[in-house]
């Protein structure tokens, strides 16, 4: 039926062959606002369309899915950005709802995978393979790779599932981290420090805060150090 309100309106008239004039009679609403909405002019409101749909014999389902993305990060950090704010002054209640809107784990493409040897080398081998690593968590908040600072460490990289040398971790693997695809907001918020790529410190500790596990406990550790140093 379309994803737009103006694909969906403009494709009730296609399927019932009605005029502009006619949706507007059946439904008792401006045929200019039926332009306006087909023209993408004016967003109706969610009544508005169940309204014209329900008038020509359509029904709307209403289903509120998790999208697996990592917007509601960027759309946050894009706001302290203009506001001038940094992320250390932010609530810890704040900043763990954010989090949880983008958890690590759900997120579209991420795998669980174990982690059989350093954290450097692994970002070294995946490298080799022209994945382009992007690295996450308390490592990039830190800019370090030398010490694994996560319990477990994220990656992103260009296709996660291409990578056949990263095994699934499993109940009993004794170290695993995530490697997630790199997405457009990934990339905006990249940041080549030395011969590595990280993502930025704030979207680091989000995506710390967004991890399974005692993961957000270490990092709001970190966090409270930051703060108590800069009081």
């Amino acid at each position: 039926m379309g994803t737009t309100a103006a694909e969906i309106v403009s494709n009730i008239r296609k399927t019932r062959l009605i005029s502009m004039n006619t949706l507007a009679d059946l439904a008792g609403i401006p045929v200019s606002t039926i332009s306006r909405i087909e023209a993408g002019k004016m967003e109706p409101t969610l009544s508005m369309l169940l309204r014209i749909a329900e008038a020509t014999g359509f029904s709307l389902k209403q289903q509120i899915k998790e999208a697996g993305d990592d917007q509601p990060i960027a759309a946050y950090l894009d706001r302290l950005s203009k506001k001038g704010v940094s992320l250390q002054t932010r609530s810890d209640k704040e900043l763990l709802t954010v989090a949880s809107l983008a958890p690590v784990a759900k997120r579209k493409g991420a795998r669980r995978v174990e982690l059989t040897k350093s954290l450097k080398k692994s970002i070294k081998g995946l490298s080799n393979q022209g994945q382009m690593p992007i690295v996450s968590s308390l490592e990039a908040y830190n800019k370090n790779i030398e010490t694994q600072q996560s319990f477990i460490p994220i990656i992103y990289i260009e296709y996660p599932e291409e990578a056949v040398a990263l095994k699934a971790a499993t109940p009993y693997s004794q170290q695993v981290m995530f490697v997630l695809p790199i997405t457009d907001n990934v990339r905006e918020y990249a940041i080549l420090f030395g011969n590595v790529v990280f993502v930025s410190p704030e979207w680091g500790m989000i995506d710390a805060l967004a991890s399974p596990g005692r993961q957000p406990d270490a990092a709001l550790e970190v966090l409270a150090l930051i703060k108590g140093e800069a009081v």
